[in-house]
């Protein structure tokens, strides 16, 4: 079979499409045909080398963590699935520079780790939307819940996880402010969540969202990172809620956490580690 590999980190240039074998699952796997393969900046990341603490790669190496397809054989032992189910995967298992491997025609996965689709959802869609949906889901869920009527700012909000946190919030009763990096962009954003947009490549994003929200944000949803999270803290009302999930342009940097006393605001990194325990 086909899979994408790498020998050194690098640019894209560095991707070989290769053949490989692949041997029978293990007790509790099974082996998924992939029709699907979602792309995400976490392989990127991967890719690239020196972004993930702790990011030893034992090449050659397999990037990617999620993945639509067919179940095609099954392992030994107890299992949710069999041959023929639609299933769909975000991870296998630990962080997302561990135990990748979906760049791949076919694939041993834990069953644990996948989900059965409904015949109304396209592979395409499941591959493409899980690990956003379900970064989304962690983002609102378990670290802070849109109220009605709250002022938002979402950064990169016409990406995958900051269209899905607009839509969110905006159901949920919340104001949402956007950036994002062109007109087209901003049309994108309007039209899934955000009530007024922020072209920040043209304009200081501080400077128009005070302007927009004169008291300070409830809330600041941060996909971005590096050149946007301390930044933020300049938009945020007393006791606001920022929250990092992506780092888009980097790491947050160090800093004070007297920061967070100038305001009682509160801060928190999230992370989507995948478990294994969807079925």
């Amino acid at each position: 079979m086909k899979a994408v590999l790498i020998e050194r980190h690098g640019g894209s240039e560095v991707l070989e499409y290769v053949d490989v074998e692949l041997q029978d699952p293990a007790p509790g796997e099974v082996t998924v045909r992939q029709t699907a393969i979602g792309v995400n900046f976490s392989d990127i990341n991967v890719r690239r080398g020196g972004f993930y603490l702790n990011n030893q790669s034992n090449f050659p190496l397999c990037l990617g963590n999620e993945a639509a397809g067919v179940v095609v054989k099954v392992g030994p032992g107890p299992t949710a699935f069999n041959e023929g189910d639609r299933v769909a995967y975000a991870g296998s298992g630990g962080l997302f520079f561990e135990n990748t491997g979906a760049y791949v025609e076919m694939r041993n996965i834990p069953s644990t780790c996948l989900v059965k689709l409904p015949d109304d959802i396209p592979d395409q869609v499941a591959a493409a939307m899980l690990l956003k949906g379900l970064t989304a889901s962690v983002v609102i869920n378990r670290n802070y819940k849109p109220k009605p009527y709250d002022p938002f700012l979402i950064h990169a909000a016409a990406s995958g996880v900051g269209s899905i946190l607009a839509q969110w919030s905006r159901h949920l009763g919340a104001r949402v402010v956007g950036t994002v990096g062109s007109p087209e962009k901003a049309e994108f954003a309007r039209a899934h969540g955000c009530d007024e947009t922020i072209l920040y490549r043209s304009e200081d994003f501080v400077h128009r969202c005070r302007q927009l929200v004169p008291d300070g944000v409830a809330a600041v949803f941060d996909g971005v990172g590096a050149d946007t999270f301390l930044r933020s803290f300049d938009c945020a009302r007393p006791f606001a809620a920022l929250v990092n999930y992506g780092n888009a342009s980097g790491p947050v940097p160090a800093f004070n956490i007297m920061m967070l006393a100038q305001k009682g605001c509160f801060a928190s990194q999230t992370r989507l580690r995948i478990p294994c325990r969807y079925a």
